[in-house]
């Protein structure tokens, strides 16, 4: 750890700025617009468990998830998301994170949202936060329309570490100057490689790694 200021600030996004998953809401949502079958709640759940044990096949998933984007322009999904916030996730919104984040911006700081939810579901809560830069799964556009398939590296694990690495690079900070947040032991692989990392709300398995990695614990729980 460093006596530095961070100068990035890297987020993770559900169940750490926001009280929700949005992989399950999205899907409960678009059962609600009779988009996915209702099946696709409990499939979205086990799912959604697999991801807190470390055990989630990345590939099974994203072909579920990203399943309602095939087809469809990124201006038809952008509207669906955007209504998909106001109405799942808006009032999750984690007031101290919010302000936390606020706070930064206000102060020059640059602050990314790093998440493993695609980014078109993720771009309506940035930008609730004020947040301009995204990293997240990103589905395959062909010919103006998404194909349904993962292009690039799926951004959750492991993945998150590698987008920190290359900010590093593209940034020309070092990576002792990046603080990140997160709340999941999914997110261990990103606070382990910066100078500041900070364990939000954390599930058992983070805590324990966090409480002998002298990680910072915040309480942004609502």
């Amino acid at each position: 750890m460093t006596s530095a200021s961070p100068l990035i600030h890297i987020f993770d996004m559900d169940y750490t700025l926001i009280e929700n998953d949005c992989d399950v809401s999205w899907k409960e949502f678009c059962v609600a617009e009779k988009l996915a079958p209702e099946s696709d709640i409990q499939e979205a759940d086990r799912f959604y468990q697999l991801y807190l044990e470390g055990k989630l096949d990345f590939n099974e998933f994203t072909r579920f998830q990203f399943r309602e984007f095939t087809g469809n322009s990124p201006e038809t999904m952008y509207a669906l998301t955007r209504r998909h916030f106001e109405k799942y996730v808006k009032s999750k919104v984690r007031p101290q994170a919010l302000n936390y984040v606020k706070e930064l911006l206000a102060q020059g700081k640059r602050c990314i949202i790093l998440t493993s939810t695609n980014e078109v579901i993720a771009r309506p809560v940035a930008e609730y936060f004020g947040i301009s830069e995204v990293y997240g799964s990103r589905i395959e556009l062909v010919n103006g329309t998404f194909t349904g398939n993962l292009t690039g590296i799926y951004t959750a694990g492991e993945g998150k570490a590698v987008i920190a690495r290359e900010l590093e690079k593209s940034s020309g900070v070092p990576l002792e100057l990046f603080a990140a947040y997160g709340d999941s032991i999914n997110d261990l692989p990103l606070l382990k490689c910066v100078g500041f990392p900070h364990a939000v709300s954390p599930g058992k398995s983070l805590l324990e790694e966090a409480q002998k990695l002298d990680f910072t614990i915040l309480n942004w729980s609502i």
